[in-house]
C-alpha cells in the first residue's frame, strides 16, 4: 500500500476549506518529487477536477501542492496533529494574504516549500508545474536556483502578460500589485525575459497553452528560448485546462523524453 504524505493546499485568498481532500503519492519513491503550484486566486479545484490524471500519469511520483497563503510550519508536532487516513491533511493556521504581495515574494514562499520538499523525499531537486502565475513563480525558482529545480511546466501561465488585464474595466477590478505585474510589458514581465536570457543553467521548459482560453492565449503563454518547448492543447479555458488528460499525456511525454535524452539534472531519472 503506498505511503501518503501530508500537504496542505488552499487558494491565494484564503476562501476554501482546510480539510479539502488532495491525495499525492508516496514520499519513499526514487523518483523525483513535483510541486503543483497554484495561480492567482485559484483554489484546490486547480488540481482536484484532474488529479485522477496526474495519478494515471505520475503514480510512483511524489506529488506536493501548497498554498502560498499559509504560514509554513510543518514541524513534527504540527504533522502529528493532522488527521490520520488516506487523506492526510496538514492542519495549518490560515493567514490573510496581502494584496499587495509582489510575485517575487510568493515565488519566495514557494523557494521555502521547494527546500522542505527536498529534505522530505531526500531529493536534490523537484520538477515545478505552474498554472497561470504559479508558472511565473516556477520559472523564478527555476533561474534563482536552477540545481534545485530539474523541469518546470508553465500551464496557461501569462509569460507575455495577460492581453485581458489590459482592458481598462478588468484594469479597476483587479488592481494588486501581481495583477499589475502580470500585464503585457510591465517591468517585472521584462525582467524575467532577461533573467531567463541570461541564465546559464536553465532547466528545461514546457509551455502549454489553448487558443481558447481568454485570459492568457496559447501565443501569451511562451517566449522564444533554447529551452523552452511550447505545446498547444486547445478546447480548453483557463481553468479546464489543468484537468485536460492531454495536458498529462504531454506532460509525461515531455518529462520521458528529457529522461531518455539525459538533458535534466540526475536525479530527475530513478536511480
Amino acid at each position: 500500500m503506498r505511503s501518503v504524505c501530508r500537504v496542505a493546499y488552499l487558494n491565494l485568498t484564503g476562501h476554501v476549506k482546510l480539510d479539502a481532500p488532495l491525495q499525492i503519492g508516496p514520499t519513499n519513491s526514487r523518483k523525483i518529487p513535483i510541486i503543483l503550484v497554484h495561480g492567482s486566486g485559484s483554489s484546490q479545484s486547480d488540481w482536484l477536477e484532474g488529479l485522477s490524471e496526474i495519478e494515471n500519469h505520475f503514480p510512483d511520483r511524489p506529488i506536493f501542492a501548497f498554498s502560498l497563503s499559509l504560514p509554513f510550519d510543518f514541524t513534527e508536532e504540527k504533522q502529528n496533529q493532522a488527521p490520520i487516513g488516506r487523506f492526510n491533511i496538514a492542519r495549518l493556521r490560515l493567514q490573510n494574504s496581502s494584496e499587495q504581495l509582489r510575485i517575487e515574494e510568493y515565488s519566495q514562499k514557494l523557494n521555502d516549500r521547494i527546500e522542505y520538499i527536498c529534505q522530505k523525499c531526500k531529493s536534490e531537486a523537484v520538477v515545478l508545474i505552474g498554472h497561470s502565475m504559479g508558472g511565473l513563480l516556477s520559472l523564478l525558482c527555476a533561474v534563482s536556483r536552477p540545481l534545485q529545480v530539474a523541469a518546470v511546466v508553465c500551464i496557461s501561465s501569462p509569460l507575455q502578460g495577460a492581453p485581458l488585464l489590459k482592458n481598462p474595466w478588468v484594469s479597476r477590478m483587479l488592481k494588486t500589485t501581481r495583477h499589475r505585474q502580470m500585464t503585457p510589458g510591465s517591468n517585472f514581465l521584462q525582467q524575467l525575459h532577461r533573467d531567463l536570457a541570461a541564465s546559464v543553467a536553465l532547466p528545461p521548459i514546457l509551455t502549454i497553452g489553448s487558443k481558447q482560453d481568454i485570459h492568457v492565449p496559447s501565443h501569451a503563454c511562451t517566449i522564444q528560448h533554447d529551452k523552452i518547448t511550447h505545446v498547444d492543447v486547445n478546447g480548453y479555458g483557463h481553468f479546464s485546462i489543468t484537468s485536460a488528460p492531454r495536458v498529462w499525456i504531454e506532460i509525461q511525454k515531455w518529462l520521458d523524453e528529457i529522461v531518455k535524452q539525459k538533458v535534466a539534472v540526475p536525479l530527475l531519472i530513478s536511480k
